[in-house]
C-alpha cells in the first residue's frame, strides 16, 4: 500500500499558525523517506504551543513562511493518498493556512487513523495517538509520521487490493477528499441515524395494566434517564418503568418527575461534570417543579 502521512504543528490556537510540517512517504507499506520543515508562523514571535510541541521562536526566526515551503510540499501530496491522525486538526490546519495565504488546494484523498481504528479495532476503546502507539507496541523514538505509518499498517492489516475507498466504505468510513480549486470533503464515520423512539424502545412499550404497581414511586410518574447505568441498558430500564405503570421519556421537561443517574454520577457530581439534563433538572427544581434526581440504586429499589 502506498500513502503519505502528514502532520502539522501550530504556534497558537489558530490553525493557520503552522510552524512545522512533517511527512513520511510510504511505498509498499515501507517508509522510504521522512521530511520535516520548520516554518515561520504568521503569529511570530508568539508561539503559545511551544510547551506542547517544543518549537520556540528562536528555532523558526530564520525559517521561510508557509507559502514558500508549500512550493516543495504540494508536488509531494498531489494526487496521493494522505493519512493523518486526528484529521479534524491536521486537515483543518492545511485548509486554514492555504486560505490564509490564498493558495489553491491540492488534489488528494485522505483518511484519519483515529476514525478507521474505531472500526477495525473496536476492542481498544481509546484512539488518541499515544494510546494507539502503546497498544500496538510501536517504537516511540521514531518520527511521529513514522509512528502513524505503523498505526496505519496495523489497522489496515485486513486490507488487500487497490481500492482503499471501497474498503473504507465497507467498514463504515467515508474517505475524505481535497480538490483544486478549494473543494473539501472530510473523512467521516458513516452514521446510521436511529430515531430515539426506536433506539430506546419508546415505540414498543408494555401496555398491560395488570403489571402496574401503584405502590411504586414511579407509578404515574414521568421518568427520564441520563448517562449509562451499571445494572442494565437504558432500553431495559425504560421498559421496567413502563411495566410498573411509569411514564418513561427521553426528553427532560417541566412535567418530568424523576431523573435517574448512575450511582457514581450522583456521588461524585460537580458542576463541571453535570450533563445537560442534570443541569436542567436542577433549574426546574429551583423553579418549584416536582422533579427529583435519584441514583441507580434508588431506582432499582423502587421497581
Amino acid at each position: 500500500m502506498n500513502f503519505i502521512v502528514l502532520n502539522f504543528d501550530t504556534a497558537t490556537e489558530y490553525r493557520n499558525s503552522v510552524c512545522q510540517i512533517e511527512l513520511s512517504i510510504v511505498k509498499n507499506n515501507i517508509v522510504t523517506e521522512t521530511k520535516k520543515w520548520l516554518i515561520k508562523p504568521n503569529s511570530y514571535p508568539i508561539l503559545e504551543n511551544m510547551y506542547e510541541n517544543g518549537i520556540t521562536a528562536e528555532m523558526v526566526k530564520d525559517s521561510p513562511e508557509f507559502d514558500i515551503v508549500w512550493n516543495d510540499i504540494r508536488p509531494i501530496l498531489e494526487n496521493q493518498l494522505i493519512v493523518t491522525h486526528n484529521a479534524g486538526f491536521h486537515i483543518s490546519a492545511l485548509r486554514k493556512v492555504l486560505d490564509y495565504y490564498e493558495l489553491e488546494y491540492p488534489t488528494f484523498y485522505h483518511f484519519c487513523t483515529s476514525i478507521v481504528a474505531k472500526k477495525t479495532n473496536p476492542y481498544i476503546g481509546i484512539y488518541v495517538f499515544d494510546y494507539l502507539v502503546d497498544s500496538f507496541n510501536i517504537h516511540k523514538k521514531s518520527p511521529k509520521t513514522v509512528q502513524i505509518a505503523e498505526i496505519t499498517k496495523r489497522i489496515l492489516k485486513d486490507f488487500s487490493g487497490d481500492n482503499i475507498e471501497e474498503y473504507l466504505q465497507s467498514i463504515g468510513v467515508n474517505i475524505g477528499y481535497f480538490k483544486n480549486p478549494n473543494k473539501f470533503i472530510p473523512c467521516l464515520t458513516k452514521r446510521t441515524y436511529v430515531k430515539k423512539e426506536d433506539k430506546y424502545g419508546l415505540k414498543d412499550l408494555p401496555t398491560d395494566s395488570s403489571t402496574h404497581n401503584p405502590d411504586s414511586i414511579f407509578y404515574g410518574a414521568e421518568v427520564v434517564f441520563t448517562g449509562a447505568l451499571v445494572s442494565m441498558q437504558r432500553k431495559e430500564a425504560i421498559k421496567k418503568v413502563a411495566i410498573i405503570g411509569g411514564i418513561p421519556s427521553d426528553s427532560l421537561k417541566t412535567t418530568t418527575n424523576y431523573l435517574v443517574c448512575s450511582n457514581e454520577d450522583v456521588k461524585n457530581m460537580t458542576p463541571d461534570k453535570m450533563t445537560g439534563k442534570y443541569k436542567k433538572a436542577i433549574s426546574f427544581a429551583a423553579k418549584g417543579h416536582d422533579i427529583e434526581i435519584i441514583d441507580e440504586l434508588t431506582f432499582l429499589e423502587n421497581l
